[in-house]
């Protein structure tokens, strides 16, 4: 009896030993799984972080006031971010048409990015930015431009140049009023009168 006793204990000792080694053996997977799902899962978090909440492609907007159409805003796409600073952005350019009251072109802005700070009401067009005013027959052309919704105003603070029928003015800045009817290019570094003959 004592014998079968001790012959028991052995097998147990035993079976206690192999599941141990068991659990040691698969614990070095167990926390691999962990670590894995832990990287997945801080991966996931950081795209919700910094990917758009919403794209959309080929975009137009419309602004009017009193029923009466403003501008009108087209983007090949459009991505809006709503965490954090709210903002839109469009990474492959924008082109803005201002309009007359009878809805015929006054101005026309491009540019190949813009980013558009909704609770700033600031909107900063870059890379190759062209306004065109159809009115005064001038163009102008930046690398980054500044559109202050708030005051209504137009600015820019890098090199400009503008091109006219008459002559060619370049500065270090512009301002102007949204409507583009007042402008004028702020430290003008000199004007080359155009001689179409």
């Amino acid at each position: 009896m004592n014998n079968q006793f001790n012959h028991k204990n052995k097998n147990n000792s035993y079976l206690h030993f192999l599941q141990i080694a068991v659990v040691l053996l698969c614990l070095p997977f167990v926390f691999f799984s962990c670590r894995n799902t832990d990287e997945k899962i801080r991966e996931d978090k950081e795209f919700v972080k910094t990917g758009p909440d919403m794209n959309m492609k080929n975009v137009e907007i419309i602004r009017s006031d009193s029923g009466k159409v403003q501008l009108i805003l087209t983007g090949l796409e459009m991505d809006t971010y709503e965490s954090g600073e709210r903002r839109i952005i469009f990474p492959k350019g924008i082109k803005i048409d201002f309009l007359k009251e009878n809805k015929s072109l006054k101005a026309k802005l491009t540019a190949n990015y813009a980013i558009n700070y909704v609770d700033k009401k600031m909107m900063v067009a870059r890379n190759n930015v062209i306004i065109i005013n159809y009115d005064k027959g001038d163009t102008i052309y930046t690398n980054e431009f500044t559109w202050d919704q708030e005051k209504k105003k137009l600015y820019s603070n890098s090199f400009v140049k503008r091109v006219s029928a008459s002559d060619i003015t370049y500065g270090d800045g512009f301002e102007s009023d949204e409507t583009m009817d007042n402008y004028q290019i702020i430290r003008p570094r000199f004007d080359v009168t155009r001689n179409d003959e």
